[in-house]
């Protein structure tokens, strides 16, 4: 059984308070969407989540390291059953560290399990597209 609408719409709900837990800089809020065993992967060489706690770590890191900050994401495709969902969608942060704004373009892709009352993260990659990888090209050059 695929999902229904309102699953569909209940998993987009979890981007947006993901997004405005970023906003108001509330890892708390955050946190309240990911299960306990949550795994993933941030754009850093270091980022590498494996449980609430290393995900609370990078998420005040992140938090902390940024005056400003919104996500927004787009173009969400989402699939699975009642149970699990995995979804795809663009991501960017947009931000302020002192007087430079930023911005980061990038992708992100979530398995999501539904605990029958909600729905919690389990599963979470962010990464962004090696600029050394042209179009058509399967491997990138770092020179």
């Amino acid at each position: 059984m695929a999902l229904s609408q309102t699953q569909k719409q209940e998993i987009a709900n979890v981007l947006f308070k993901y997004a405005e837990g970023y906003k108001k800089k509330d890892v708390r809020a955050i946190l309240e969407l990911c299960s306990q065993n949550i795994t993933g992967f941030g754009s850093g060489i270091d980022e590498v989540y494996e449980g609430r706690q290393q995900v609370h770590e990078a998420l005040t890191r992140d938090l902390k390291q940024a005056d400003e900050i919104a996500l927004k994401f787009s173009g969400m495709k989402c699939y699975g059953d009642p149970v699990v969902a995995w979804l795809s969608t663009g991501c960017t942060f947009e931000g302020v560290m002192g007087k430079e704004r930023l911005m980061m373009n990038g992708r992100m892709t979530a398995v999501l399990k539904n605990t029958g009352s909600r729905w919690l993260i389990e599963q979470i990659h962010f990464s962004m597209p090696f600029a050394g990888q042209e179009p058509g090209q399967s491997y990138g050059r770092t020179r």
